[in-house]
């Protein structure tokens, strides 16, 4: 389903979950229908979507329209990450498996991943320290997620620029779902609303993905 207009001055928050609920509805006809309440506070939600983002904050941005950071991103990615990530960003065989390696498989990066389902903030800190959120040193050990940390390799900035290179890659649509997902819709490409697009295949991601 192509969208020819975007809607600027919406709540980053409830517009990411439209764009979400257009792509569930458009590739999954025999869901139930969703139930609308007729006293929902339009305005409380919007207001309390705007409180969120502007708590969450993002010190962090990856510009997917710099050319010099992409192709230093690239370079990055091949020795540092394409061993487990893939060549391209397609992840590791069975990475969605639960079973005893469950979380250990390097997700894809690529479009058929979950990390365009994260702001910038979340993909620097997990690149950094090996988590999306503010965990312990202690926890983080804990889960066995310091080992993903890059944070004593890269410096902020090459994490940055990984990061526009794998931007760089997505599809329009893909693009334009993550950028909601930035304050102030950072990295919101600049023919949006002109362009033809299609929502993203799906919303699926879990709470606390990594």
């Amino acid at each position: 389903m192509p969208a020819k207009r975007f809607f600027p001055h919406a709540a980053p928050g409830l517009l990411a979950f439209l764009l979400c609920l257009g792509g569930t509805l458009a590739l999954a006809a025999d869901v139930e229908p969703i139930e609308y309440q007729a006293s929902v506070d339009i305005e409380s939600l919007l207001n309390d979507a705007q409180a969120a983002d502007t708590a969450q904050g993002s010190g962090h941005f990856a510009d997917a329209t710099s050319a010099s950071d992409v192709r230093a991103g690239l370079q990055i990615y091949k020795i540092q990450c394409s061993s487990c990530h893939g060549r391209q960003l397609q992840g590791q065989a069975l990475w969605q498996a639960q079973d005893a390696y469950a979380g250990l498989r390097a997700p894809p990066h690529d479009e058929s991943g979950h990390s365009w389902q994260h702001s910038d903030e979340e993909l620097f800190r997990k690149v950094r320290t090996g988590h999306m959120g503010e965990a312990s040193e202690g926890l983080a050990s804990a889960q066995g997620l310091v080992r993903h940390a890059f944070g004593a390799v890269l410096s902020d900035q090459h994490i940055l620029q990984v990061l526009a290179f794998i931007k760089a890659r997505w599809p329009l649509g893909i693009r334009i779902a993550q950028s909601t997902l930035n304050p102030q819709f950072q990295g919101m490409p600049k023919d949006a609303d002109t362009a033809t697009w299609t929502f993203p295949p799906t919303c699926l991601a879990t709470a606390g993905a990594n």
